[in-house]
């Protein structure tokens, strides 16, 4: 089974991104991934819906794409996410996120069944950016067509949040998870949270 971590980020991003990147190339290469890292230089397109064109774009050519936030880093390389089919990821971080559709896609594994989904979500793009809207509501509206495919982890298995980020994080990061995500705050304190953890 062909796997590929994937991840991006801005310019803006690159302070942080150049090292969780790094981090990550060295994760796929552990476990015989292929690494792809997308750079985007403002081109007005919101960085999350880059992140669905490329994985609709590389689901054509693996069985499976692992996507990672270029702000989470990696801090257990021992643990893999071996699962075959459907959509993987976990529950948000928030005490609001109390469904199994409440999912953060701040990193996920979709496999190749999954495609046919993504291409659909692409095409709800213009009308979401419009709204302002990120890809994640309607990725949720999405998966409640098609709950098969959909499966929900607990927190920290794929979106350990760092408990220093917000005081309102359910089952923080700790010692042992996969990956620490340094989000809701600005990017000088994810540079200085990222010291920490790395």
């Amino acid at each position: 089974m062909t796997t590929l971590l994937l991840t991006g980020y801005s310019d803006t991003f690159s302070p942080l991104g150049d090292v969780t990147s790094e981090r990550m190339r060295e994760y796929a290469k552990k476990n015989g991934y292929e690494f792809h890292c997308f750079r985007t230089n403002g081109s007005g397109i919101e960085a999350t819906w880059d992140k669905v064109a490329s994985t609709i774009y590389f689901l054509a050519a693996f069985d499976r794409v692992l996507w990672i936030d270029a702000d989470q880093l990696i801090t257990n390389p021992d643990i893999t996410h071996d699962y075959s089919s459907g959509f993987h990821a976990s529950l948000d971080w928030g005490k609001d996120a109390l469904t199994r559709y409440d999912f953060s896609a701040g990193a996920y594994l979709a496999t190749k069944e999954c495609l046919p989904l993504f291409e659909e979500l692409w095409t709800m793009r213009d009308e979401c950016i419009g709204r302002g809207e990120w890809e994640q509501t309607p990725m949720r509206e999405l998966f409640k067509k098609q709950p098969e495919m959909l499966r929900v982890h607990p927190r920290r298995t794929f979106n350990a949040v760092s408990g220093e980020v917000h005081p309102d994080v359910v089952d923080p990061w700790q010692p042992g998870d996969w990956a620490v995500h340094l989000t809701m705050v600005p990017l000088e304190q994810r540079l200085e949270l990222l010291k920490t953890y790395a």
